[in-house]
């Protein structure tokens, strides 16, 4: 038992020690839809300085280690994994508006599309209108009630905090009782100053928008797809209106015009400002939405979703060089163009064949080193105890590729199946 247990293992290292006198030059495989692939190549600006009153208390600037790192570990060969990832998909029954103490004053609506809504009222601005809730005034199919009667539940800020969520002096929430039914909500509140903003959230409604990108991150110049549908218990339900807002890591507000689809679905292509994307972050896209349900009544929808966009200052060359290193494992080097020097790494995952032809997965590396401007290589190693005793052989694949400016923090290049190979 133990001679045929030791076969697999003891095949695939004669296979690497057959194939250490001689390495393997290779390409890289054409990229594939999907895979993210950087055009150009960009420095990635200096953060500009910022003022001190004293040089000994600015803080030090930290340090990148130059030293090459790696590090390679065995995968499950029966647990699937994604060659991609895949985007968030943000699902909302929720909205939020802005308002003014006036409105307020003389009855806001609210639209609700099912019992049992919870609102919620954060004051903004530097005001604080720290509103009472049996003060308030809720006006409901046509009966005007106290906000105690309107309300089965409530929270004040302090309340909230405990609950672990970061709200605002001032806030408060309600919940309204279910009994009411779904409709508009007229919302009064006499003692409100300054500005708010009103969440309105509602848990038990069958109308749920779905936000989601094509992809989580592009590199600079690159286009991000944003696809909005609305389901209804889900049934695919048209809108009415969609409209929205691209928000920079900067700060900077861009309008959003989207394309409405047959089956009542929007799409907007957004390919972000170069002028701001060298700021670290994440870039928000803000959709709202209007809707009619069955029953008639209007039903309101938000979501936000978030992309990264990277500043792609190294690019895979796509020169590969494959070597058997005998019993220490398999080393795949990997050519990296670059045109500032930086801190890079590469990832992946590495494929062999079952006995029954299919591609299962080996094993996970990574490594990283210091890269000076210019052409370069990375030394991905696969070491033998991550290869022994997975049952796969030859021809290998290389899958979701990755290539990562460590000092900036930004996934410059990424391929879904970046390789095959026999050493």
């Amino acid at each position: 038992m133990n001679k045929i247990r030791i076969l697999p293992i003891a095949a695939a290292l004669t296979l690497m020690v057959a194939g250490a006198a001689n390495a393997s030059n290779a390409s890289l495989l054409p990229a594939q839809k999907g895979d993210l692939v950087p055009q150009t190549l960009r420095t990635v600006p200096t953060a500009p300085a910022t003022a001190s009153l004293s040089t000994a208390a600015a803080p030090a600037t930290p340090s990148i280690d130059h030293r090459p790192v790696h590090v390679s570990w065995k995968l499950d060969a029966q647990r699937a994994l994604e060659a991609a990832p895949k985007p968030f998909d943000r699902n909302s029954r929720e909205y939020w508006q802005d308002v003014s103490a006036d409105e307020l004053h003389h009855g806001l609506q609210l639209r609700t599309s099912a019992p049992g809504a919870l609102v919620r009222l954060s004051p903004v601005g530097g005001s604080f209108g720290q509103l009472d809730p049996q003060r308030m005034q809720v006006v409901h199919g046509g009966r005007t009630l106290t906000g105690t009667q309107a309300m089965s539940n409530s929270a004040d800020a302090s309340q909230l905090r405990q609950a672990g969520m970061m709200v605002s002096d001032g806030s408060m929430v309600m919940k309204l009782r279910p009994d009411l039914g779904p409709g508009p909500v007229t919302l009064k509140a006499d003692d409100a100053k300054g500005r708010y903003v009103v969440h309105v959230y509602e848990p038990q409604s069958p109308m749920v928008l779905h936000a989601q990108t094509d992809r989580d991150t592009i590199a600079s110049g690159q286009s991000v797809r944003l696809n909005v549908h609305l389901r209804d218990d889900g049934a695919n339900r048209a809108m009415d209106a969609v409209g929205g807002y691209l928000v920079a890591p900067d700060g900077h507000t861009r309008n959003l015009s989207y394309q409405r689809h047959a089956d009542g679905s929007y799409t907007v292509d957004v390919t972000p400002d170069a002028d701001h994307a060298t700021r670290p972050g994440l870039w928000e896209l803000h959709t709202f939405t209007s809707a009619t349900d069955a029953s008639g009544q209007t039903v309101l929808r938000d979501a936000t979703t978030a992309f990264a966009v990277s500043v792609t200052d190294a690019k895979l060359s796509g020169a590969v060089q494959v070597k058997a290193r005998g019993k220490r494992g398999i080393d795949v080097m990997i050519g990296v163009d670059a045109v500032q020097a930086s801190r890079y790494a590469v990832s992946g995952v590495l494929y062999g064949q079952a006995a029954d032809g299919s591609m299962k997965p080996m094993a996970y590396a990574q490594s990283a080193d210091w890269l000076q401007a210019g052409n370069g290589t990375i030394d991905l190693r696969f070491d033998a105890g991550a290869l022994a005793g997975s049952g796969l052989q030859a021809p290998y694949e290389l899958r979701d590729l990755k290539l990562v400016d460590q000092a900036h923090m930004g996934i410059l290049e990424r391929r879904a199946v970046a390789l095959r190979f026999s050493p």
